[in-house]
């Protein structure tokens, strides 16, 4: 049986998770990708004005696409209509992630993806069923594709996604907006995997 490394709030981390962080080469899972989710949620940002969306529960609105459904099971329970901020991983079945974020101020979503386009579609499908569940005007909101630094290889896009989820928070802390928002620099991506295991290693010894 495979060793856990750390059991975290609903996140359970074994051995061969970890060794995703270990090396560049290895493409990031949806369970590092939620575990940081959680450890933002409930270590750094410790309010109920963002709200930070697993991998499993994006996925299953992506597939449930009804909107009574989606609020039943997932998303009444969770206050999300008392929300400024969500949080959206995407995926397109296909091993790339990017980052959709919602921002009930500024009437409007933003798409931060590192492959250029790569989630064009599989975002613009997953807006449509969030502006039915957060019973927006699909003629008044928008979604914004964020002009955001491109990564240069096929693995890194868990590393990207969670960059670019630490810059949105704290330009959402610091201005409650994400319009604006400054670039990503290459050194923030490559430190990524280690800073995720030093956070690990830190929880592991609490």
């Amino acid at each position: 049986m495979e060793k856990i490394i750390l059991s975290y709030q609903d996140s359970c981390l074994y051995e061969s998770d970890v060794a995703l962080l270990k090396t560049k080469s290895s493409w990031l899972n949806d369970k590092i990708i939620t575990f940081y989710f959680e450890y933002l949620e409930n270590e750094v940002y410790k309010n109920d004005e963002i709200l930070f969306l697993g991998c499993e529960t994006t996925q299953a609105i992506k597939m449930l696409k009804d909107p009574v459904e989606i609020n039943s099971i997932f998303l009444d329970h969770l206050n999300v209509f008392r929300r400024d901020f969500i949080i959206f991983p995407l995926n397109n079945n296909n091993s790339h992630w990017s980052l959709l974020v919602y921002s009930k101020p500024e009437n409007k979503f933003f798409h931060f993806d590192s492959i250029r386009n790569s989630n064009y579609d599989v975002c613009n499908d997953f807006v449509k069923i969030m502006i039915a569940c957060l019973k927006l005007s699909k003629y008044q909101v928008r979604c914004e594709q964020i002009q955001c630094l491109q990564q240069n290889d096929t693995s890194a896009c868990g590393d990207f996604l969670l960059c670019h989820v630490d810059l949105v928070c704290k330009k959402i802390t610091k201005d409650k907006r994400v319009s604006d928002i400054d670039k990503l620099s290459i050194e923030t991506v490559n430190n990524k995997r280690q800073e995720l295991l030093n956070i690990i290693k830190k929880l592991t010894n609490t």
